[in-house]
């Protein structure tokens, strides 16, 4: 049975239970955060071939451009690295009551055009007569019947926030025949007013060849024109540009812990020395996010909702080093859980104000429990990476549907080194590491998604004994060892809830992956001495 976001939204406030939280897995400290580190996109004036609905060098000149429409096409975008553009591409339907007019489409037919003033009126001067009776004979229809009108967006200097495109609702139009000017009687529209049904896409989008041509030839001035704030002057230092510089997706930068820094887990302090000390050594995780998504939305409700995500260059190392003091009989029991990052993840995602929004944020965190008897320090862990290929695909709005492919190809190698001494330990150390995107829609709509990579969790049993024929190997003189056997466990679990005034509601929470790495460390280490004293307790 289809169940909407909304529907399970309204349960939720309801009092009824939805997906229980998986235990023990990273959860946000910050509830959905501050996505305003996400860059604004800004408009960009284009228009859209009927033929192909794929993005053309606009010509603002045809009259046909002032005709009220059933829909438009709105592409907003932002210079990115490395001289790309990065799109998001929005179709806007009109109310069957308020068709739509795009200002940009014919603003090479005007000389002058005013928002400014406080009458609530609109003008626009046309640079000719037949331009100007064209736009009399489109939009006059509303003086006819007391409430007909339409809507007219404008992308123009003055007219509402610098960089972003303003609604109004036009209610009648009047004119200067003299001077070629039309007064539109406008009042502000707000997006979450009047954007009822759209859709919109970020990452892909169709770009002809020819046009990509002819981007290449013009810095991509033609389809940066009027573009604000120095955005085409950045847009004209583009030389070169060819099809492959288009950006296809959004990339999100993840990078948590630090190469080489000391970060303590755990320690002991009822004893001197302590029991247990816990460090991470070099605990760093680094990948990128290549993102696409769509989102539908009907009657002002998000319909559907579509992330796909690509992780690239996936890698992490995680290296403990474990100090252990534990002379006591038996297995002492010590559980840890301990941050090492959490923020927003600056320039990743995207917003169209007032519309949509997609910001990020990264977090790492290692939890986990020791059971520990004997003197040694000692070193473990793992580097892991993820081949390039695997994906990601959410539906934040049938969570079910959310699934993952080419996740089998984890690779772990082992990190170990052991100082000669006795020790019994069963370590579990489960490094997460969280990429969480939290998506906006017109301002009310609140949703984040938390993926959660356990990179992986490590499980460490290492045993102290001794064989009078040699512990390691028959015949071998050293009698006494430790035996090392490490295996692990590749995870990634979804976690997606809403914000519904100011509070969390968890709505669905699903192991995606779970990878079972068979032991990928098996080595015995000889101890020169005395028999090792043998644990009243073991556990695996």
């Amino acid at each position: 049975m289809h169940m909407s976001f909304f529907a399970i939204v309204a349960s939720v406030l309801a009092g009824f239970g939805c997906a229980a939280a998986h235990i023990g897995r990273l959860s946000s400290r910050n509830g959905l955060g501050n996505r305003s580190d996400a860059p604004i996109y800004k408009p960009i004036n284009v228009l859209t071939s009927r033929d192909t609905g794929s993005i053309e060098v606009r010509d603002t000149t045809r009259f046909t451009n002032i005709d009220p429409a059933d829909r438009v096409r709105m592409v907003f975008g932002k210079v990115g690295d490395k001289q790309t553009i990065r799109l998001a591409d929005m179709t806007l339907y009109a109310d069957p009551n308020m068709p739509i007019v795009m200002m940009e489409a014919f603003e090479g037919l005007t000389s002058v055009v005013d928002c400014d003033g406080n009458d609530g009126r609109i003008s626009l001067t046309f640079k000719s007569t037949d331009a100007f009776n064209y736009a009399i004979k489109s939009w006059s229809y509303i003086n006819e019947v007391t409430d007909r009108q339409f809507l007219m967006i404008a992308n123009h200097d003055g007219c509402g926030p610098a960089d972003e495109r303003q609604s109004y609702r036009i209610t009648d139009v009047d004119n200067d025949e003299s001077n070629n000017t039309v007064f539109l009687n406008s009042t502000l529209a707000n997006w979450n007013e009047v954007a009822g049904t759209f859709d919109m896409s970020f990452g892909k989008i169709n770009v002809p060849p020819s046009t990509t041509r002819s981007l290449r030839a013009r810095g991509l001035k033609d389809l940066l024109d009027k573009a604000k704030d120095g955005f085409d002057v950045v847009a004209d230092k583009i030389k070169g540009i060819g099809a492959g510089d288009l950006s296809k997706s959004v990339t999100i930068p993840f990078s948590v812990g630090e190469k080489g820094v000391t970060k303590l887990l755990f320690e002991d302090f009822t004893k001197n020395p302590p029991r247990l000390k816990l460090s991470c050594n070099d605990c760093f995780a680094e990948a990128s996010f290549a993102t696409t998504g769509s989102v539908k939305v009907e009657n002002f409700q998000p319909s559907s909702l579509l992330l796909e995500i690509e992780p690239q260059d996936l890698r992490a190392t995680i290296q403990l080093q474990a100090e252990v003091s534990q002379t006591a009989p038996g297995l002492e029991i010590f559980n840890f859980d301990q941050p090492i990052f959490e923020a927003a993840i600056p320039g990743a995602g995207i917003v169209v104000p007032n519309i949509f929004t997609l910001g990020a944020k990264a977090a790492f965190n290692i939890q986990g429990n020791a059971e520990v008897s004997g003197t040694a320090i000692f070193t473990f862990g793992a580097k892991s990476s993820l081949p390039n290929g695997s994906k990601i695909s959410l539906d934040l709005v049938d969570f079910e549907n959310s699934k993952v492919t080419s996740f089998d190809n984890v690779e772990v190698d082992p990190i170990f080194d052991f100082d000669n001494a006795s020790v019994t330990a069963n370590i579990m150390a489960g490094p997460q590491i969280a990429l969480t995107l939290g998506v906006e829609v017109l301002d009310n709509t609140g949703i984040e998604a938390g993926l959660t990579f356990g990179v992986p969790t490590i499980n460490l049993n290492a045993t102290a004994g001794f064989d009078e024929n040699g512990f390691c190997f028959p015949g071998d003189t050293l009698t006494s060892g430790v035996k090392v056997v490490s295996a692990a466990n590749f995870d990634m679990v979804l976690a997606i809830k809403s914000q519904i005034n100011n509070n969390d509601n968890s709505l669905f929470d699903r192991k995606l992956v779970d990878i079972p790495i068979a032991t990928f460390l098996d080595k015995c280490s000889p101890i020169s001495g005395t028999e090792p004293s043998k644990p009243t307790a073991s556990s695996s």
